[in-house]
C-alpha cells in the first residue's frame, strides 16, 4: 500500500509502506517483527509497530534502543519515528487453518458441488483437471518461480 507524505503544486508524494517496513526490518534484531507502519503526514512522523518474540527481549533498554536506531535511519528520509509495542502473533497456522481460511479454497469447493449436482461426476472430473492444467501451464510462464522452474528445464 502506498501512503501520502506530501502535497505540493507539482504533485503527491507518495511513499511504499512494503518498503519502509522492510528498510525497518533490515536493521531490527532477529527477535523483533514489524507488523506494519501508520504515516502521520502532518507531523512527518512515522509511527512503527513492533513485537518482540520473546518476553525478555521486550523491556526497556531494548526499546529505547530500538527507537533510537529506527529515529537514526528514518532521520536521512525527513522522518521522524515513534515506536508502538504491540502483542506478537507469532502462533502459525496450520496447513487446514489455512486452506479454510482462503477464499479461493471456498470458490473451488462450492464451483467442485456445484458441478457435481449439474454435469455429474465424470465431467466434473475432467473440468478439474482441465481447471489444473491450465493453472499449472500459467503458473509455469507468468510466475517467477515458473520461469526459474522452466529455465532450469531448458538448461538440463
Amino acid at each position: 500500500m502506498n501512503l501520502l507524505w506530501k502535497t505540493s503544486r507539482r504533485g503527491d508524494l507518495w511513499v511504499n509502506e512494503k518498503a519502509l517496513v522492510d528498510l525497518i526490518v533490515s536493521k531490527m534484531p532477529e527477535s523483533t517483527l514489524c507488523p506494519g507502519v501508520t504515516l502521520l503526514r502532518e507531523q512527518d512522523l512515522l509511527e512503527v509497530r513492533v513485537a518482540f518474540a520473546s518476553k525478555g527481549s521486550a523491556d526497556g533498554t531494548a526499546i529505547k534502543a530500538l527507537a533510537l536506531s529506527v529515529e537514526e535511519l528514518l532521520a536521512p528520509l525527513g522522518l521522524r519515528s515513534g515506536l508502538v509495542v504491540v502483542k506478537a502473533e507469532l502462533e502459525e497456522s496450520s496447513f487446514c487453518g489455512r486452506l479454510v481460511g482462503n477464499p479461493l479454497c471456498w470458490g473451488v469447493a462450492g464451483g467442485t458441488v456445484t458441478a457435481m449436482i449439474l454435469l455429474g461426476l465424470s465431467s466434473t472430473l475432467v473440468s478439474l483437471a482441465m481447471g489444473g492444467l491450465f493453472y499449472g501451464i500459467a503458473w509455469l510462464f507468468l510466475s517467477s518461480r515458473g520461469k526459474d522452474f522452466l529455465r532450469s528445464l531448458l538448461q538440463k
